[in-house]
């Protein structure tokens, strides 16, 4: 080994550790997780399924609403609270809509052109077409959503069991034909079975709010202060939706499905939706321009489906009912309920005759 080259390695090492331990000493950072050297916080990144949930809940409990994480050198800022989230990324959209570079997912892959990972003004110009182009076309994609969900509704009653799957065609199908005016007619259309992969991992509809437990990270561009917490320019900025959904202080008794907390009538069930609406279609400037399209799918979905059918839990070979384990499928970042067996009737005798003879 020549003089030169150790020269080099010792000058590289030595500025790498003394830049560790000069960070490690910085006061201002948000609290979290000790890091290691060179690699920073990478070993404490949930991996698996069993550790997902309980490391998402832990950084809220363990560090409150605001926290940092070092991973190779550079910044992560993580926000578990709704009102952290709202106090950065939409009351200080101006610095917090960035992306960062993301080199795979845009230049390598060639994403530059779509409104959800630009930045700058390239994103501020299309996401004003795009908004302009989901209004004018609104009303005009109601009515796809509504003939989706009457083939949802007959389909539901040929064939129970196969819900989930039907619920995968209605979404692909409607997407079709409001983003390409491609109708589908057969349930082997090439394209829909192109759209029904990538609904694998959907991001469009909020049908499994976990599907991505920390959601897409922005970029702060100036150096900027939050709680009396330095946050550097240049760090990625991600929520936690995984805990800011779990809030006990807006959630009580999370774990707990009680859809009656959304009530008008139930005590801080204006403050539920609000939280739910922006972790799952996004802050600022980067809010989903067409969450209404998202809105009404639901609305019209959910409505058509609890007006004609009833959802029970299954029965097992003694006739008692079953009820269902909660599990998840999680690759990465990425998390999502697989369907549960249930018994779906149709409410009344009254509308089975409906689909039997529909004139």
């Amino acid at each position: 080994m020549t003089p030169h080259l150790v020269y080099l390695l010792v000058t590289v090492t030595t500025f790498l550790v003394l830049r560790y331990f000069l960070r490690r000493q910085t006061k201002r950072l948000p609290p979290g997780p000790n890091g290691r050297f060179l690699v920073g916080n990478l070993p404490d990144l949930p991996k698996g399924d069993a550790k997902m949930a309980e490391t998402y809940v832990k950084w809220r409990n363990d560090y409150g609403s605001i926290m940092h994480l070092e991973i190779f050198g550079k910044h992560m800022i993580v926000l578990n609270s709704a009102q952290a989230a709202h106090d950065l990324m939409d009351k200080r959209a101006a610095i917090y809509s960035h992306r960062p570079r993301m080199p795979m997912l845009i230049e390598l892959v060639g994403n530059s052109w779509v409104v959800s990972v630009i930045s700058g003004e390239p994103h501020r110009e299309r996401r004003s077409i795009a908004q302009r182009y989901f209004l004018a076309q609104f009303k005009d994609w109601q009515r796809v959503q509504l003939e989706s969900s009457r083939t949802l509704l007959r389909n539901l009653f040929d064939d129970p069991d196969n819900w989930a799957a039907f619920l995968r065609l209605a979404v692909a199908s409607s997407f079709l034909q409001i983003c390409y005016g491609h109708k589908v007619t057969d349930a082997n259309d090439v394209l829909l079975k192109i759209v029904q992969d990538a609904l694998e991992v959907p991001r469009n509809y909020p049908y499994f709010v976990d599907v991505f437990p920390i959601r897409f990270p922005h970029m702060v561009i100036e150096e900027d202060e939050y709680l009396g917490y330095r946050i550097p320019k240049g760090s990625t900025v991600v929520g936690n939706a995984w805990a800011i959904l779990r809030d006990p202080v807006v959630f009580s008794n999370p774990e707990k499905f009680d859809p009656w907390r959304f009530l008008p009538t139930r005590e801080g069930s204006e403050t539920a939706r609000e939280v739910i609406d922006s972790t799952v279609y996004g802050w600022g400037k980067r809010a989903c321009p067409g969450r209404h399209v998202g809105y009404s799918a639901l609305f019209i979905m959910i409505s058509n489906i609890l007006t004609c059918f009833n959802i029970e839990k299954p029965l097992d070979d003694a006739g008692n009912e079953v009820i269902p384990s909660l599990k998840y499928i999680s690759k990465s970042f990425v998390r999502r309920a697989q369907p549960t067996p249930c018994t779906i009737r149709p409410r009344s005798d009254k509308i089975a005759r409906l689909f039997v003879h529909p004139e």
